[in-house]
């Protein structure tokens, strides 16, 4: 994942700025699976639609792996 920065916001880790990818997962679905994460860390994770330029999905997988391992919670 690349992109990340330090918003200095308590325990909770920035959100990513993932890369960009062809045949990558649609953004608004993950934003808004992202969202609803931070309220619901045990929400299962859906089949993201694919798209001609998308969020990279081992960086979404990953992250989004990380944070129910974790159990922190992702800022929206």
């Amino acid at each position: 994942m690349t992109g990340m920065h330090n918003s200095g916001q308590g325990g909770q880790e920035p959100r990513p700025q993932f890369k960009l990818a062809t045949r990558g997962y649609a953004k608004g679905e993950v934003d808004d699976f992202l969202a609803r994460l931070s309220d619901d860390p045990d929400l299962p994770v859906p089949a993201f639609a694919r798209v001609m330029r998308g969020y990279d999905p081992t960086d979404v997988d990953l992250y989004i792996k990380s944070v129910k391992a974790s159990g922190r919670r992702p800022l929206p």
